[in-house]
C-alpha cells in the first residue's frame, strides 16, 4: 500500500499536520536568518556609526564579513530563536487548516472554495 496525500480519502492527524505546519518554515530558517542577521548588523552599523566609520559596504559583504570573523555561529546568530517563532507561528496558521476544513464537510465530501476560503481565512486569522 503507497502513501498518496492527494487521494480523496487521505486524511492526516492532527499532529502530523500540526508539525509537518511548524517544520518546513523552521528548516527554511537555516537559508533565511543569514539576511536576517545582515539586516540587523547594517541596521545598527547605520545608526551608531558616521559614513567613515561603516563597517560594511551591503549585505553580501556584511554576511561575507560575519562568516570569516565568526564562522556558522555567527550567521546563524539568533537561530534558534526564528525558529521557535517560525514554528510556533505555522503550525496554527497552517496546521488548523485541514481540520477545520475537515468539520466543515465532516470529512465526507470535497469542500466548496467558500468553505475553504472559509477554512483558511480563520486558520490564517489565529
Amino acid at each position: 500500500m503507497s502513501f498518496n496525500p492527494a487521494d480523496e480519502g487521505h486524511r492526516s492527524s492532527l499532529f502530523v499536520s500540526f508539525f509537518a505546519s511548524a517544520a518546513g518554515p523552521a528548516v527554511a530558517c537555516l537559508a533565511t536568518n543569514p539576511a536576517d542577521v545582515a539586516r540587523t548588523r547594517l541596521s545598527l552599523d547605520a545608526a551608531l556609526q558616521d559614513a567613515s566609520q561603516k563597517q560594511y559596504r551591503g549585505a553580501v559583504d556584511c554576511i561575507r564579513k560575519t562568516w570569516v570573523e565568526e564562522g556558522f555561529t555567527g550567521v546563524q546568530r539568533g537561530l534558534r530563536f526564528a525558529m521557535v517563532r517560525e514554528a510556533s507561528k505555522n503550525s496554527f496558521r497552517i496546521g488548523l487548516f485541514e481540520p477545520l476544513l475537515q468539520a466543515q464537510t465532516g470529512g465526507s465530501r470535497r469542500a466548496s472554495w467558500r468553505e475553504r476560503l472559509l477554512a483558511g481565512g480563520t486558520s490564517g486569522g489565529v
